[in-house]
């Protein structure tokens, strides 16, 4: 889940596998979360009543409130149905200018052996089980012509902007989230480790042409962001 805090000022749009958990958990241990907003609870079970009010709102666009409604309970209606919120969905419901935004990316080939590793062991994954995750290099090939979803795409505006006030890098991380709450002055704790992927050195994932094929495809986040393979 994304973090905002509006009378903070203050927005972290969550990419997946990169740590984005963990900083939520940090985050929420100063701020509360204006996502966190939902419809009066339908059963005594979290889980359960997620699952109730996102089939709700599949079929009838309503949780309680109308799905075209704009602002935060928009916003938290959305969080049902995705955790992972691009950056235009708050572009649309709520003024960017009026907050400080934060994102973490990740280095391309890195980032693709992450979410292939935790769709594979995960059984909660929508994607659990489904034939691209038998192997590594099926899983490329299909990530990179079947369901490509750029970094940099993740974080524009509808203009192609990027919507973010800063980017962090998840290489770096430790440092940066240091650097990020000095210069905000923000009273938040450590990084904890949530969620964490073990894996070996992703590069041994790589053939020569899987490789090549995430250069290709995620072109625009190594230009953007400044990764090479090795690094």
């Amino acid at each position: 889940m994304s973090f905002l805090s509006l009378q903070s000022r203050l927005l972290f749009v969550h990419l997946y596998k990169n740590a984005g958990s963990s900083i939520e958990y940090a985050l929420s241990q100063c701020f509360g979360n204006d996502l966190s907003l939902r419809p009066p609870s339908i059963t005594k079970s979290a889980v359960l009543d997620r699952l109730i009010h996102k089939h709700i709102l599949l079929r009838t666009g309503h949780i309680a409130i109308p799905i075209r409604e704009r602002g935060l309970k928009r916003l938290a209606a959305l969080e049902v149905m995705n955790k992972h919120l691009p950056l235009t969905a708050f572009e649309e419901n709520i003024n960017l200018n009026d907050v400080y935004s934060f994102a973490v990316v990740r280095n391309p080939w890195s980032w693709q052996v992450s979410i292939y590793n935790y769709a594979r062991k995960t059984p909660s994954h929508y994607q659990f089980g489904q034939p691209q995750y038998q192997s590594f290099d099926a899983y490329i090939r299909w990530r990179c012509t079947s369901e490509v979803r750029l970094q940099t795409r993740f974080l524009s505006r509808h203009d192609g902007r990027c919507g973010v006030t800063t980017v962090l890098r998840y290489e770096c991380l430790h440092d940066e989230w240091a650097s990020l709450r000095s210069s905000l002055g923000l009273h938040v704790p450590d990084l904890p480790h949530v969620n964490r992927s073990t894996f070996d050195d992703y590069r041994t994932y790589y053939s020569d042409e899987t490789a090549q094929l995430v250069a290709n495809t995620f072109f625009a986040d190594l230009s953007e962001y400044g990764y090479a393979f090795d690094c």
